[in-house]
């Protein structure tokens, strides 16, 4: 037949368009409850009170640095090498250099080394583990670690400044968390919302079309969509 000639018969579902449907729905946005929501101070204070890790901001440390460069693929020999300058490096500082000067001379990380091999403020996770373990290890400003190895390379780490870890106060972040209850609580009402306008429609006291009318802002509708379209 002319349908096997044309393979019609074979491949059908290649030719089959899709079901598709139209839906209406009602959309309950929390931002319609966002402007009749207040947030008493007692509520701030609880919150607060019971989220204080939320608060909490980290100990920093800044500190120089003096790096000789060891890549990954160096052999026992450039490992050595760069071992014995670093080595060299450490016992001028011992004999008084000043740590600043060697750093803008010897150290192979070149933005730090511009600035004396300054590093700037940092918490401990913002550094790879072998150099954070000895920044912070380090008691006081000034003093100067052993030879660090990291896979950078070795590194020799000065301590700068320290800013000690402390818990924001309640004045500070009072705006913040005045809009996470807002917005926690414009979510709540909303689904309140959209669970009583289900269940007043589903008992049949009032309709899809009858809630319409009143409430015509919440009111949407796609386009035609098949099972394997997104909408």
């Amino acid at each position: 037949t002319v349908r096997n000639v044309l393979g019609v018969e074979k491949h059908q579902e290649d030719f089959t368009i899709p079901e598709k449907v139209k839906a209406d729905y009602l959309l309950i946005s929390s931002g319609e409850f966002t402007k009749e929501i207040k947030v008493t101070a007692k509520e701030l204070k609880s919150y607060y009170e019971g989220h204080l890790a939320n608060f909490e901001v980290p100990e920093k440390r800044k500190v120089s640095h003096i790096l000789i460069k060891l890549l990954p693929s160096a052999s026992k020999k450039d490992e050595e090498n760069a071992k014995k300058k670093i080595e060299e490096i450490q016992k001028e500082l011992e004999k008084g250099a000043d740590f600043t000067t060697l750093a803008k001379k010897y150290s192979q990380d070149t933005p730090s080394a511009e600035k004396g091999g300054d590093l700037g403020f940092f918490t401990y996770t913002q550094m790879i583990p072998s150099f954070s373990r000895a920044a912070f290890s380090l008691e006081k400003e000034g003093e100067v670690s052993g030879i660090v190895k990291s896979p950078f390379g070795y590194h020799l780490i000065k301590l700068t400044g320290i800013k000690q870890a402390y818990t924001e106060p309640l004045e500070k972040v009072k705006s913040r968390i005045n809009k996470l209850l807002i917005e926690q609580k414009s979510d709540d009402l909303a689904k309140k919302e959209a669970e009583t306008m289900r269940e007043r429609i589903k008992e049949k006291k009032i309709t899809f079309t009858d809630y319409v009318k009143k409430h015509p802002f919440r009111y949407n509708s796609t386009p035609f969509f098949s099972s394997t379209e997104k909408v």
